[in-house]
């Protein structure tokens, strides 16, 4: 206790992953080299008026849907959301845009006195490219936000998404600490390979029988098991992405 930490890892570059930097500026800040960019290119506030106005006008639409939501599961977390973005709003003046100094591609091994500490970048499953932190000795995961909780996490990539969680099973795990949630065990990683299993086979299931996107989202029925998971689109915002991708993916193909 009260050493003073030495490294900072990025999980991805999401503001609620990395707005916290600017505490730890004489610190090392380690992610791979896209999240670096990606920090650069999407975090970066050239004009603090126009990103203030932005910002109170997407908390405008979101007391919006707050008020004309009536799924209660989806309005806790728009609520939460909003509450989260308006305290953004509130240090947006004194926001300071950090970005990690030391980088690596797939692996980077850190060895202390006590323990070893190894960081792995599989791909790009909920972001471009997600880092998660392992330590082998006691074999914990910090999983960043490729493994959550009861959550409609984002995805970025459903294929590499699904890649990266079969190769972690793969991983000598006892404990998981997820990006959002409570710490658990591999079993998480079954719960989401189960979850995008089922949603990109019936997206699949619905540009096959040439069922439009619309039709698709609006009349998919949430299975009981996903019915309480936060997510401030729920479900449907992955579905939209899993059809789009395996519709580009089809195109692509001829």
């Amino acid at each position: 206790m009260g050493k003073k930490v030495k490294y900072l890892i990025n999980s991805h570059y999401h503001g609620d992953h990395v707005f916290g930097n600017q505490v730890f500026s004489d610190t090392t800040i380690i992610s791979t080299y896209v999240t670096e960019r990606m920090c650069k290119e999407k975090n970066k506030i050239e004009d603090y008026e126009k990103e203030k106005l932005d910002m109170n006008h997407y908390l405008f639409q979101l007391k919006k849907q707050i008020d004309s939501t009536e799924d209660t599961i989806i309005k806790a977390s728009l609520i939460n959301q909003y509450q989260e973005m308006s305290k953004v709003l509130e240090d947006l003046s004194q926001l300071q845009i950090v970005l990690p100094s030391m980088l690596f591609e797939e692996k980077l091994t850190i060895t202390g006195a006590d323990r070893t500490v190894e960081l792995y970048c599989l791909g790009g499953g909920h972001s471009p490219s997600d880092t998660f932190m392992y330590l082998p000795k006691e074999k914990i995961a910090f999983m960043g936000d490729i493994v959550t909780e009861d959550l409609h996490v984002p995805i970025y990539n459903p294929e590499d998404f699904l890649s990266i969680l079969k190769r972690v099973k793969q991983i000598d795990i006892s404990k998981i600490v997820p990006g959002h949630g409570n710490v658990s065990d591999l079993a998480l990683c079954d719960t989401l390979i189960e979850y995008l299993s089922l949603i990109t086979h019936l997206a699949k299931e619905a540009i096959q029988n040439k069922l439009p996107l619309e039709e698709f989202a609006s009349g998919f029925a949430i299975p009981i098991e996903y019915r309480e998971w936060k997510g401030v689109n729920g479900i449907k915002a992955n579905l939209t992405t899993i059809y789009t991708y395996l519709q580009k993916a089809k195109k692509s193909t001829f």
